[in-house]
């Protein structure tokens, strides 16, 4: 074996030797012959391509490599995912793909041997095995008629797959772009009335000294004050920034405005809603998180479809941090959207909403430094999980990178 220690390079001589550094060094998910790449070649001709082979690993951020580059050969993701970008006549780099674990790319240079179409970085911490170009096109040249149609057919697959890839990302930047503007005339247009509003109730909440009275004047206060933060976190989702103003709340009190917020509206769908939370402390920015948990209790309401149903949000301290549950016994999250759940732009059997909702509470967890889980049973109802770290384990918080 032969270290490059500069590149992070291990070129393998034999196949026993690559074996090995899979198992052992690298502890990759798959071994290589599970690529897709191979898909074309019989046995012989895999173990002719894996013996030449080269692992070499990335981290995160990492140029495997760039546009216009001498191709070296095509490259296998043995393990995390890489990204392919374009730069633009603007010079702004945009995605074309994302290739994930098992999957391969880097064909087009190789095949037609010129300079790269396209940078390809680490998405993550990545593990990668390139086969060198040579003997690639050695097995081609030597194979009957048929393996390289088998080959050729097989690479156009897998371009088609990729440019449905990259239409689909521009359709969805285009409908952020789109929202994104909306929002800016939301928040523009918003504004006046909404001070109009606020004020309004203000002065009444202040001069009629009846406590229901004050109670529907606070909660449209508090109401109308959400309503214009949730248009700029919108504005901010969309345009890639979420800038967080993390304080100390007692997660017993923070449920408890959640409660006030939402009990009015649970009310009228015929929804019980029941909140218990712990007197912990949570480093939370707090107008966010009561959009993350508006968000849940919206969406377990329209699980129940009109019909009567009960709604418990708990809080109790976990593991260095305060994990909160909002459960349901609605109807389930559908299996087709499950595996996409958090992705922009996913929704189903909604009236309304733009599948924003569950993207934009994702974002904002992340944000906290905390996670987001759920678990869901057909006609049983949903829970959503919720864990938000203490101060001193939170990861860096600040400006996130746009979905």
């Amino acid at each position: 074996m032969e270290l490059y220690a500069n590149t992070g390079m291990f070129r393998f001589r034999t196949l026993g030797t690559l074996l090995r550094c899979m198992e052992g060094i690298h502890s990759a998910n798959m071994t290589i012959p599970d690529n897709l790449f191979f898909k074309p070649f019989d046995l012989p001709q895999r173990h002719r391509l894996w013996r030449d082979a080269v692992c070499r690993t990335y981290k995160s951020s990492g140029i495997v490599f760039s546009e216009n580059d001498e191709p070296d050969g095509i490259y296998l993701v043995l393990r995390g995912r890489v990204d392919l970008l374009k730069r633009t006549q603007s010079g702004h780099e945009e995605s074309l793909a994302r290739v994930e674990e098992g999957d391969f790319f880097g064909v087009m240079g190789v095949l037609n041997r010129c300079g790269r179409s396209a940078t390809a970085i680490a998405a993550s911490d990545s593990e990668l095995a390139m086969i060198p170009q040579q003997p690639l096109l050695a097995i081609l040249e030597d194979s009957p008629g048929a393996v390289a149609i088998h080959f050729l057919s097989h690479m156009t697959c897998h371009l088609r797959t990729i440019n449905e890839r990259f239409v689909n990302e521009v359709v969805r930047k285009e409908r952020l772009h789109t929202i994104g503007e909306m929002a800016g005339a939301i928040i523009h247009d918003f504004k006046n009335p909404m001070t109009s509003i606020h004020l309004g109730a203000e002065e009444i909440r202040d001069r009629i000294r009846d406590d229901r009275v004050h109670h529907c004047c606070s909660v449209i206060v508090r109401q109308v004050n959400r309503m214009l933060a949730m248009a700029q976190q919108l504005l901010d989702f969309v345009e890639g920034r979420t800038d967080f103003r993390i304080r100390i709340w007692k997660a017993d009190q923070f449920l408890e405005e959640v409660r006030l917020l939402n009990m009015d509206f649970a009310s009228a769908h015929g929804i019980e809603l029941h909140i218990q939370g712990s007197n912990h402390d949570m480093y939370i920015d707090k107008d966010r998180m009561l959009r993350v948990m508006q968000n849940l209790i919206s969406n377990a309401i329209d699980a129940f479809d009109g019909k009567s149903g009960r709604i418990e949000i708990r809080s109790l301290r976990e593991n260095g941090g305060v994990r909160i549950s909002v459960s349901d016994n609605g109807r389930g999250i559908p299996e087709s959207i499950r595996e996409t759940l958090f992705d922009p732009f996913v929704t189903v059997g909604k009236k309304r909403g733009t599948g924003l909702g569950l993207a934009i509470i994702k974002r904002i967890i992340e944000g906290h430094g905390g996670a987001i889980t759920y678990r869901s049973s057909p006609g049983k109802g949903t829970d959503f999980f919720i864990f938000i770290p203490d101060e001193d384990t939170a990861v860096s918080r600040g400006d996130l990178a746009a979905i």
